[in-house]
């Protein structure tokens, strides 16, 4: 009778112990593909003449000024962009410039090119949702950062930031 309760703890234990395996269980150490190869601003100015950091001028070129980032993978994220003052998007002065559903199929996804504007009122717009800096500014010109932060369905949080100049 006891070998069977041996066999009996053994396989309950062989159970339990696979079924409390934590591989790729934890959203901060899944990988799953999802990372983010480049982030990348462009300024409103001539971009054949680099400036680091890249100027977005609501004078020049319309205010027009691009955002483009490229992710190693094509599941579903939503990804964030944000006008900070630091590398973080964390801040409470920081200002959300865009949210968006990210896939393959939608309005970015692998690779993305994101066209936005800066207006002299102090609002930018990205993919239609305007954003109203004006509280954000310290003074003109400002520098700061534009904050890409992405989270996929699973909860892993990707950011990255370019340094930029409002103008």
């Amino acid at each position: 009778m006891k070998p069977t309760y041996v066999l009996l703890f053994l396989s309950f234990a062989a159970i339990v112990s696979a079924c409390s395996s934590d591989s790729g269980s934890d959203p901060s150490t899944a990988t799953g593909g999802f990372e983010f190869d480049t982030l990348e601003v462009i300024g409103t100015s001539d971009s054949t003449i680099p400036t680091d950091p890249p100027p977005i001028d609501a004078n020049e070129n319309e205010g027009v000024f691009r955002i483009l980032w490229e992710s190693e993978s094509e599941e579903r994220y939503t990804a964030s962009l944000f006008a900070s003052k630091d590398q973080l998007p964390n801040n409470e002065d920081d200002v959300m410039i865009a949210q968006l559903s990210c896939n393959s199929g939608g309005v970015c996804g692998v690779s993305t090119d994101m066209s936005c504007q800066y207006r002299s009122d102090n609002t930018v717009e990205c993919d239609g949702q305007p954003a109203d800096l004006t509280a954000w500014f310290d003074a003109l010109p400002q520098r700061g950062w534009i904050v890409l932060r992405s989270s996929n369905e699973v909860g892993r949080i990707q950011i990255q930031s370019v340094r930029v100049e409002f103008r």
